[in-house]
C-alpha cells in the first residue's frame, strides 16, 4: 500500500482474509514452546477447506520465507496432482533433524501439498492434532498427521530452511541440478553477497534470476588443462577456482563456510565438510547475448587464494537457457579461459659477463643446444640436454606447465628460443620465462643444483584497498608455510 494511504478494510489492495478457528480446545504441552503453532497448523486444513476451484498445489511457508515463483512452479509440474504428494526438504544440520525428523518436510522451507486428494484428511485432521500435543511445531503436526496416511515426504533440494547462521556461501555455491525454491532465516545468516546489506545483496541475485530462474545458483563443474585448475561454477551467483585438479565428488561437497543453529552443541555439527583453499569470484552483472546465451563478462574477485590470476586475461561463463529439465541431471554450458598468449613474456636473464664468439666450437654447440630444446620440448614438456665439443659444454632446458597440450608446449618453446636468441645475443647463459615454458642454458651443469640468485620478481602494480586486511592474510600466509 502507498504510504500515507488510508487504512481501508475492503481495499482492493490487500488480498483476501481469512480469520482463523478458535484452536483453545487443542492441547498444546511442549514446554516453553510456542502455542500459536497449534493455530498455524489448523491455518493449513482451514486454507484447503475454503474449496477453491482450478487449484491443484498449496504452498505454505514462514513469513520470512523467500520463493522463487517460477521455479515453484517448475519443480511442482513434476508431480501429478491427482496422486497423493507431500513435497519439501530437511534441514542442513544433523542436530535439527534428529531432534524433529528426517522425514519432514521443514516449514521455513515451505512444504507443498496437494489439493484434490485432501479431503479425507481434512475429515481427520483435528482428531489427529489432538493426540499430538506434545510436539513443539506447526509443521511437525502437519507430518505427523500426513504420515498417519502412509504419505511419505518427497524431498526436492530446491527447497532451504536454512537453520543455519554466518556464511552461507558453501551450501549456495554446491546448489545441486534443481531449482532454487526457496530460502529461509536470510535474516540470520550474512549477506549472500559481500559489501552489499541482506536486501540489496537478495535484489543483485534476483537480477540474474530475471535472466534465467531455472538455473540460478545450479553447480557446473569444469577443468582447465593449461593451468590444471579446477573451476566451479554456481550460476548467477559465485565462480570458485582452484589451484589443482580435484576430485568431482569432492567439489560437489558442500563446503562449511557456516556455522550451526544452536551454539555449544556437538551434535550441531554439520553433515558437510570444508573444503581446502580457494578463490571466489562474483559477477557484477547480468545479460542476455545471442539466442538464449547467459555471458557472465565481467568477475571481480572476493576472497584471497594461492592462484597465479596474472596468467588469465579473462573468464566467460555462458550456457543455453534452461527451459526443461536437464535429461539426467545434465546441463550444457561452457566456460571460457583468456590465457596469455606465449609473446607475452614474464621475465628474463641474460649475463653479459659471459659471451662467445659466432662462428667458433662454442656457438656450434649452442645453436645445437637451442635447437635440440626448440624440437623436442613437446615430446614429454621437460626436456634436459648436454652438448659436448670439447673443451666447450652447453647444458640446455626447457619445461612446459603442466597440463598445457603438446602443440602449445612446441609453439612456447620455439618462442622461447626465437626470442632468446635477441634478447640475449652470444651470452653464454641466459633464462627465459614465459607464463607456459621456460628455457635456460648454461656453460655449467646447473641441473638438480638450488639457484639461490635473484632473477628477477613479478609484482601487482594496483594499489591495496584495504592494507590491514592484506597485513593480516599475509602475515597468515608466512605462518602456514612449511619449515
Amino acid at each position: 500500500m502507498p504510504p500515507n494511504t488510508p487504512f481501508q478494510n475492503d481495499s482492493d489492495s490487500l488480498p483476501p482474509i481469512c480469520i482463523s478457528k478458535d484452536t483453545a480446545r487443542f492441547s498444546y504441552t511442549y514446554w516453553g514452546g510456542p502455542r500459536t503453532s497449534v493455530r498455524i497448523a489448523c491455518v493449513v486444513s482451514e486454507s484447503v477447506s475454503l474449496n477453491h476451484s482450478n487449484v491443484r498445489w498449496f504452498v505454505f511457508g514462514d513469513d520470512d520465507t523467500m520463493f522463487f515463483p517460477e521455479n515453484l512452479v517448475k519443480t511442482l509440474s513434476k508431480y501429478d496432482h491427482e496422486l497423493w504428494h507431500y513435497i519439501g526438504t530437511n534441514l542442513e544440520t544433523l542436530m535439527q533433524n534428529k531432534f524433529f525428523s528426517f522425514d519432514m518436510a521443514f516449514g521455513g522451507a515451505g512444504f507443498a501439498i496437494n489439493y484434490p486428494r485432501l479431503g479425507f484428511w481434512l475429515r481427520v485432521f483435528d482428531s489427529c492434532l489432538e493426540r499430538y500435543p506434545h510436539i513443539y511445531g506447526s509443521d511437525g503436526r502437519v507430518h505427523a498427521c500426513i504420515a498417519e496416511l502412509g504419505i511419505g515426504k518427497i524431498h526436492e533440494p530446491g527447497f532451504h530452511q536454512m537453520d543455519i547462521r554466518g556464511n552461507i556461501f558453501g551450501l549456495l555455491a554446491a546448489h545441486p541440478k534443481t531449482p532454487l525454491v526457496s530460502l529461509h532465516n536470510l535474516d540470520q545468516t550474512d549477506p549472500i553477497f559481500p559489501n552489499m546489506t541482506t536486501t540489496r545483496a537478495l535484489e543483485h541475485l534476483l537480477h540474474a534470476a530475471k535472466v534465467n530462474p531455472h538455473r540460478l545458483l545450479q553447480q557446473t563443474v569444469c577443468y582447465d588443462r593449461w593451468f590444471s585448475w579446477t573451476i566451479s561454477v554456481s550460476w548467477g551467483y559465485a565462480v570458485q577456482v582452484f589451484g589443482n585438479h580435484l576430485f568431482l565428488s569432492d567439489v560437489l561437497r558442500a563446503q562449511q563456510t557456516f556455522k550451526p543453529w544452536r551454539r555449544g552443541n556437538p551434535l550441531s555439527k554439520s553433515s558437510v565438510t570444508t573444503c581446502s583453499y580457494r578463490m571466489f569470484f562474483a559477477h557484477n552483472k547480468h545479460s542476455n547475448r545471442g539466442e538464449g546465451e547467459i555471458p557472465w563478462p565481467r568477475l571481480s574477485i572476493l576472497t584471497r587464494g594461492i592462484i597465479t590470476w596474472t596468467r588469465v586475461e579473462g573468464l566467460v561463463f555462458s550456457s543455453l537457457k534452461q527451459r526443461y529439465f536437464a535429461l539426467n541431471g545434465l546441463l550444457f554450458s561452457s566456460l571460457l579461459l583468456h590465457h596469455s598468449k606465449a609473446e607475452d613474456m614474464a621475465l628474463k636473464y641474460c649475463n653479459n659477463f659471459t659471451n662467445f664468439t659466432p662462428g667458433r666450437a662454442y656457438a656450434k654447440s649452442f645453436n645445437l643446444t637451442i635447437s635440440s630444446l626448440s624440437s623436442k620440448a613437446s615430446l614429454t614438456g621437460f626436456f634436459f640436454t648436454v652438448v659436448r665439443q670439447d673443451p666447450d659444454v652447453v647444458y640446455g632446458l626447457v619445461q612446459c606447465m603442466n597440463g598445457i597440450s603438446s602443440q602449445d608446449c612446441q609453439t612456447c618453446a620455439q618462442t622461447s628460443a626465437q626470442n632468446i636468441l635477441q634478447l640475449c645475443p652470444n651470452q653464454k647463459e641466459a633464462s627465459i620465462y614465459y607464463d607456459s615454458c621456460l628455457m635456460e642454458y648454461y656453460e655449467r651443469n646447473f641441473y638438480l643444483v638450488m639457484n639461490s640468485g635473484t632473477i628477477g620478481s613479478l609484482y601487482n602494480s594496483k594499489s591495496v584497498t584495504n592494507p590491514v586486511v592484506l597485513d593480516s592474510e599475509l602475515r597468515s600466509l608466512v605462518r602456514s608455510l612449511p619449515g
